[in-house]
């Protein structure tokens, strides 16, 4: 039987997961995890696409990114192929180094991108691996803690959701991490993954699953905020939406167009409609997001 076709949806969060073959140990030693850190780093400059959160276990490893100018598809796929030709060249071996085909989902609402988030770097605390988020090193979680620009990482739409005020953000965000979801969040994010014994075997989405994304939002009800809603909600006042609105081109409005680009994204909007709304082409939207990775 032919496999579903992956929904393709340029722009938009992914909260996405890979595990080892047979769910072996696929990352042995630090060098492992630098490489696929390295390659990542790598494809990200080349092909355009957005970083938010990883961590590396040794079986596995979580990503939640945002596609650009390259379909999700294209990344995992040469991401995979590059850590599984040097995995089986150095340790001697062939073979398939992944349990089939990644697992991903689409981040819907920013309840969710943040539940993710905590998610993901909380994955080494529920293995029992470490008594906190902050001693393990193989994860996002330095970077937002101490606000860092490595490259890799672009923390800065997460975090200023926090607060505006960097220093505010970043305690909000350590305070965050520190706390337990409730048991109803835990089970949505574990209900991603089915069919295995924990949870990190394959997933549904409880805010819209890989191969059913756009049923999952019409049997809710979802509804997308207006654009105009979300460039309300990016401007700082009525006066610099009206210039947004207007067309202006002014450079100190570029962080309030980015945040209303990157909110109209996730709310699963086109670039073209999103270019639309201030005047801006479509391949303009594209460059404002790659010149301002």
């Amino acid at each position: 039987m032919a496999r579903k076709a992956r929904v393709k949806s340029s722009g938009a969060v992914y909260h996405v997961i890979q595990r080892g073959n047979n769910q072996e140990y696929i990352f042995q030693e630090p060098r492992d995890k630098n490489y696929l850190l390295k390659q990542l780093r790598e494809l990200k400059l080349g092909l355009g696409f957005k970083v938010y959160a990883y961590v590396i276990m040794d079986n596995h490893y979580h990503l939640m990114l945002q596609t650009l100018g390259a379909e999700l598809n294209e990344v995992m796929q040469r991401l995979n192929s590059k850590y599984g030709s040097y995995y089986n060249a150095c340790y001697e071996r062939s073979g398939h180094v992944f349990q089939g085909r990644y697992k991903s989902s689409i981040i819907l609402d920013e309840r969710y991108l943040f539940a993710v988030l905590r998610y993901i770097h909380q994955n080494p605390v529920r293995a029992g691996i470490t008594g906190s988020v902050s001693e393990y090193h193989w994860s996002s979680d330095r970077v937002y803690r101490q606000n860092i620009t490595n490259g890799l990482v672009d923390i800065t739409n997460i975090i200023e959701r926090f607060s505006p005020n960097r220093a505010l953000a970043n305690a909000r965000y350590r305070d965050f991490m520190e706390e337990v979801p409730d048991e109803e969040q835990i089970q949505e994010l574990k209900a991603m993954f089915v069919g295995g014994k924990d949870d990190e075997e394959g997933y549904k989405s409880p805010i819209g699953g890989t191969n059913e994304a756009d049923e999952a939002i019409n049997r809710r009800g979802y509804e997308r905020k207006t654009l105009d809603n979300i460039l309300r909600e990016a401007a700082r006042d009525y006066r610099e939406y009206e210039l947004i609105k207007q067309g202006s081109r002014q450079r100190l409005l570029t962080k309030t167009k980015l945040r209303y680009i990157n909110s109209a994204l996730q709310w699963q909007y086109t670039h073209e409609e999103i270019g639309q709304t201030i005047g801006v082409s479509d391949a303009g939207i594209r460059k404002l997001l790659i010149r301002n990775q």
